[in-house]
């Protein structure tokens, strides 16, 4: 298992990392995606994909056993401590935890991501990440924990978020945040409507101002705009949407000349 991968490299270089979303709970698609393309990380979607434990563990291994220096995160459903440790217990190295709102939970987060004396991560001898030489020892220094800004309230907090010693970032969820803010008919153009950009620019001066990350999760266009934005940490897509895109453009393009370029 590498402890430290591209995505280390890449931030450690000043550069932005980017990564891919899985979503379709299927190990043949991780392997696709990592023969066939070099993300600096992946982020398996368990928050709003039909995802259990066990499942994740069989991503995992996709994951690990085609590229092994593609980081491996996991966004989980919740904030329950069982659920963050089961996950790094399988040897994740990075954690998206969604709708933080307040440093107090932040705090409760951190707590259950590290071993002490910087957290209170239970230590069990059979879990699969001991299978790592030296993974105890290590993997404080290289986990990442991104507690997910979605809503006004985190927001209003996220100096107060950042701030929390052990939380690497926040991951900013521009659609969620957009929704509870009031700007849901701004959503085709929202990296250039005032007010959200005044949110981003918030938020990326809380984590300047503690040396955190800055992420989010957006695709097409608006990689590039959360790149000048200041993100350093994006998820550029989902393989659901993937699927979806190329359906709608490459499949369609030959139906319509298989039939004649007819339109339907």
């Amino acid at each position: 298992m590498q402890l430290k991968t591209r995505m280390h490299q890449h931030l450690e270089a000043g550069q932005t990392a980017g990564g891919f979303g899985f979503a379709l709970n299927s190990p043949a698609a991780v392997e696709f995606l990592l023969q066939n393309a070099k993300p600096d990380f992946i982020v398996i979607d368990a928050q709003h994909a039909p995802i259990t434990p066990a499942d994740a563990a069989h991503l995992l291994r996709a994951a690990q056993s085609t590229d092994p220096l593609a980081t491996p995160i996991v966004r989980v459903p919740c904030h329950d401590v069982y659920w963050i440790q089961q996950m790094l217990d399988l040897g994740y190295m990075g954690l998206v935890v969604p709708l933080c709102e307040s440093a107090e939970q932040a705090r409760a987060l951190a707590q259950a991501t590290y071993y002490p004396p910087q957290g209170l991560r239970s230590i069990a001898g059979s879990i699969r990440a001991n299978m790592y030489d030296q993974y105890i020892e290590q993997v404080n220094e290289h986990v990442l924990l991104l507690p997910q800004i979605e809503s006004r309230d985190g927001l209003e907090n996220v100096e107060d978020i950042v701030a929390v010693e052990g939380v690497s970032g926040v991951l900013l969820g521009p659609a969620d945040l957009s929704f509870d803010c009031g700007w849901r008919d701004h959503a085709s153009q929202l990296w250039s409507y005032p007010p959200f950009v005044e949110a981003v620019s918030r938020i990326r001066t809380a984590c300047d101002s503690h040396g955190k990350l800055l992420a989010t999760m957006v695709a097409g266009e608006a990689v590039f705009h959360a790149q000048q934005a200041g993100t350093r940490f994006i998820c550029t897509s989902v393989d659901t949407g993937a699927l979806r895109t190329s359906i709608a453009t490459e499949t369609n393009a030959i139906m319509q000349r298989l039939h004649g370029g007819a339109g339907d």
